[in-house]
């Protein structure tokens, strides 16, 4: 909001939390009760502003009652128009279930700006579907997100981090800069209580952070990088035989959560590209900032997780045996470190599959089933590969519930592609499976 790109922002919530945010960078939006305004008067919102849909904790009226939700839903019709379709909108920490706005989005969105749903759930939830489906050019839903996680992301990529993150003395001093001079009485104004302090500050600006508050900053505005050659430049290169005792574990930790981050943006780099074989040089690249991370925290599983995945992709896109088995090792790993982590199940199994497909071993099928059903209590919806290693494992009947589950979720692949898998074979020229796929496109 500070920089620009939000103007309005929409809540369900009756604690003053954004009010005060905003006020930690010297921000002071207008404020909006629509439980007590007109809202036929949009057209006179000054922006940028906060616009409290169901009230206020310390307002005279707050909605909580579905019927009395709903039916100020109703009365916001024109006001939900215009906000859909004069501007992109963000939806986040809302499931779209109660209190009837839902219905309104449903019914007014018209696909003239961009909508993005930042969801906890993975996958798009099933009373979501058809509306996504319907805009699916235009509406898009971000799955997996946390929306704490997703909005910090989103200031590092526009590069518009509060500045009392970063650069804390500046931060202040700007803040003090709009405060008038405060002498003490009876002082003649010898004792000015506001002008010391700014010179306090000042003092404080110029001063040299140590290590961890600088690389704390960095990893907060995102460059990873910087984070990296900070440490190295300190302590050298981190490779086999580097006494990782020498460094102390914030800093450690730092660091290696940089190489992560930094791992993974160099791999979605790769893919915007494309696969070419001047690629090798950059992947291993990657690769070398896990192994580095791993040499300084052996027992972080993120490490492994990250990699693995990485490993994943990379498997699918050659279908290379060798790299298949490395990404399974790396989750073996995972698991080993911490037994609770689970989401990594169902790429684990995938390439399990995938092994056995390429190598003829059909052991890795009964290891893979092992995975998948790990995964379904995660992702109940998302079963198709489920389906696949039933398939091979001669239990057609209980593949054939894993698909309808995926037709009724809307999750099972395009027809082009069941049509060419050979764990469908079995099915093809059959009823059944033409009904399956009959309304896929």
């Amino acid at each position: 909001m500070d920089n620009g790109y939000t103007q309005r922002v929409l809540t369900f919530n009756f604690d003053n939390i954004l009010m005060r945010a905003c006020g930690l960078i010297g921000l002071y939006p207008s404020i909006y009760d629509f439980t007590n305004a007109d809202v036929n008067l949009q057209n006179l919102i000054i922006d940028p502003s906060i616009i409290y849909l169901h009230g206020q904790s310390y307002g005279f009226r707050q909605l909580n009652d579905e019927n009395e939700t709903k039916s100020h839903a109703n009365n916001m019709t024109n006001f939900i128009a215009q906000t859909l379709n004069t501007s992109p909108v963000i939806v986040a920490g809302y499931s779209g279930y109660n209190d009837g706005f839902f219905e309104q989005i449903d019914k007014h969105y018209c696909g003239e700006q961009r909508l993005f749903w930042i969801g906890y759930e993975k996958e798009i939830p099933e009373h979501l579907r058809d509306f996504f489906k319907k805009y699916k050019n235009h509406a898009h839903y971000i799955g997996g997100q946390d929306a704490d996680d997703f909005f910090v992301s989103l200031m590092q990529n526009l590069k518009c981090l509060p500045s009392f993150f970063t650069q804390h003395a500046q931060h202040t001093i700007k803040i003090l800069d709009e405060v008038i001079d405060f002498p003490v009485p009876n002082t003649d104004g010898g004792i000015n209580i506001l002008s010391d302090l700014r010179q306090q500050m000042n003092d404080f600006a110029v001063k040299v952070l140590s290590l961890s508050a600088i690389l704390n900053n960095f990893i907060m505005e995102g460059k990873n990088n910087e984070v990296v050659e900070h440490v190295e430049r300190k302590y050298g290169r981190i490779s086999d035989g580097f006494d990782n005792t020498t460094i102390d574990e914030e800093i450690k930790y730092i660091y290696v959560w940089a190489q992560i981050n930094a791992a993974k943006e160099d791999w979605m780099e790769i893919k915007k590209r494309g696969f070419y074989e001047d690629n090798d040089e950059a992947i291993e690249s990657i690769f070398k900032r896990f192994e580095s991370s791993e040499i300084l925290k052996p027992e972080m599983h993120e490490i492994y997780l990250g990699w693995g995945y990485i490993l994943s992709e990379l498997a699918y896109i050659t279908s290379d045996i060798d790299t298949y088995d490395k990404s399974i090792k790396k989750f073996s790993k995972v698991s080993e470190l911490d037994s609770s982590v689970l989401g990594h199940s169902q790429s684990w199994g995938t390439n399990l599959l995938m092994l056995a497909e390429l190598t003829g071993d059909t052991s890795y099928n009964s290891q893979a089933l092992e995975k998948l059903i790990v995964a379904e209590t995660l992702y109940p919806t998302n079963v198709y590969n489920l389906a696949c290693a039933y398939l091979r494992l001669g239990q057609t009947e209980e593949a054939k519930r894993k698909l309808i589950i995926c037709k009724e979720s809307n999750t099972l692949p395009p027809k082009e592609f069941l049509l060419n898998d050979q764990d469908m074979k079995i099915f093809y020229d059959t009823p059944w499976f033409e009904d399956l796929i009959v309304n896929l496109e």
